[in-house]
Parts: C-alpha cells; sequence; structure tokens
C-alpha cells in the first residue's frame, strides 16, 4: 500500500487553530500568528504515515515548545540516576540550542512531578511507572486494545483495534479542557508536567479526534501509535511494535 506522509509546514493552517501560550497552534502543530491558508504538502516516505507538526516556527515563538519527534531523537542521550531524568551535554550536538533548552527544561519539569508524586522510571526503556504498565498486560495476558506509556516528553497512545481508536476519539469529542486532558494523560491532570495550557479549547481535542479517525481511515489494517507531549503538541503514525 502507498502511504502518504503529512507536514503541517511553517505558515500552514489546517482545521481550526487555538492559542497556546501565546504561539498558534493548529489541531496537529504550531504555525505562526499571521499564517496564510496555504494547503498542505504531501511526500511519500518508506510506506509510512506521519501526521504531525513542523519545528520550524518553535525558536521564533516560544523556547519552550518543541514537537514530539524533536524531543524524542534525544533520547538516545537521556538517561536515569537515582530516579531522576538526565540530558546529557552531548545532545548539543544534534539539535539546535533551542530544542536543547526546551527540553532541559521539559526533564526539569517532569523530575519534579516525578519527585511529588513518588513515581518511577523504567532505565531501560525511559518508561515511567512501568511495573504498572507491566501487570497490566500481565493480567490480560495480551496487549490491551488501547495502551499507554509515560515518557518524560509526554505520553504514547498505542491503538490495535478500531474500537480503542473510536471510544478514544469519542471521548475526545465530547471532552472540555480539564475532562479531555483527562482522557490524554489519564485521570487527574493537576500535577502533570505540562509546558503550556493557556488557551486551551475544546475544538483541540476534536481536531485530535478527527485527525486519528484519518489516519485509521488510510490503513484500516494497520496498529496506529499517536505521541503528545506536554506542549500539547502531537503525531500520529503507524504503529510497528509490539
Amino acid at each position: 500500500m502507498s502511504n502518504t506522509k503529512f507536514w503541517f509546514q511553517k505558515g500552514i493552517v489546517l482545521a481550526s487553530t487555538m492559542m497556546v501560550g501565546g504561539v498558534l497552534v493548529a489541531s496537529a502543530g504550531i504555525i505562526e500568528a499571521n499564517a496564510d491558508t496555504i494547503p498542505n504538502t504531501t511526500s511519500t516516505s518508506n510506506g509510512n504515515t506521519t501526521i504531525m507538526s513542523d519545528a520550524s516556527t518553535t525558536a521564533e515563538t516560544s523556547q519552550s515548545i518543541a514537537t514530539p519527534e524533536q524531543l524524542e531523537t534525544l533520547d538516545p542521550y537521556v538517561s536515569v540516576e537515582n530516579n531522576q531524568y538526565v540530558l546529557q551535554k552531548s545532545a548539543q550536538k544534534v539539535t539546535s540550542p533551542q530544542i536543547f533548552q526546551a527540553a532541559q527544561t521539559q526533564i526539569q519539569t517532569t523530575n519534579r512531578y516525578i519527585s511529588t508524586n513518588g513515581l518511577t522510571i523504567n532505565p531501560d526503556n525511559l518508561t515511567i511507572n512501568p511495573d504498572t504498565m507491566a501487570s497490566v498486560l500481565r493480567a490480560s495476558r495480551s496487549r490491551p486494545s488501547h495502551e499507554t506509556r509515560s515518557y518524560w516528553w509526554g505520553e504514547r497512545h498505542i491503538f490495535r483495534s478500531h474500537a480503542a481508536i473510536e471510544n478514544f476519539a469519542y471521548n475526545l469529542d465530547k471532552a472540555s479542557k480539564s475532562a479531555g486532558l483527562g482522557v490524554i494523560f489519564g485521570g487527574a491532570t493537576a500535577n502533570i508536567p505540562f509546558t503550556v495550557v493557556s488557551g486551551l479549547t475544546a475544538a483541540y481535542f476534536g481536531n485530535m479526534a478527527s485527525d486519528l479517525r484519518h489516519m485509521e481511515s488510510l490503513h484500516r489494517h494497520s496498529k496506529i501509535y499517536m505521541d503528545v507531549n506536554y506542549s500539547l503538541i502531537y503525531k500520529i503514525k503507524v504503529w510497528n511494535g509490539h
């Protein structure tokens, strides 16, 4: 099957927008506040579809905002010491100063969240509270149709069935601001280490639900995953893992 790669680039508006931390955000990414409406560009890349935002505007608008893709590329440079995430200085060689600072800020915020809430980090895969996830998998004797994994940069959702996507999207559709964040990050969100949430509206959750359904319509026989960072920027791709 030929798959399409969607890049929501600088100066492009997709669907409705909102203000988050002084930055205008579309359903799947950051755009400039003075952006014009331009059709999105598409390309084909190794049979893998991606819906995600472009990082080109982050340095111009906020030093604290980066996309999941930008942060996850730094995972090889993140270690765990005394149950705290540590970003190695060598990461500066593979990213911009702005993204390095955004990652450093997020790690500091997440570390406080872990300490305050008595959470634990698995140093092997960098997940938070891995024992809880493992116990759920053992109890079910199989991978759940909707699995979540927490990282220093945000939350990963893995959908292994149509029903899992539809149920999640349905809950997003009817969510208010606080309820929507609970759907994405699980339960109470008062202590979640968000970078920005000001100006968030219910339209954001509706757009996310629409993007998930669209991705599934393109890949009806594939598993889907979505990464959402603590700046509420997300990407959606086909899941090739277990």
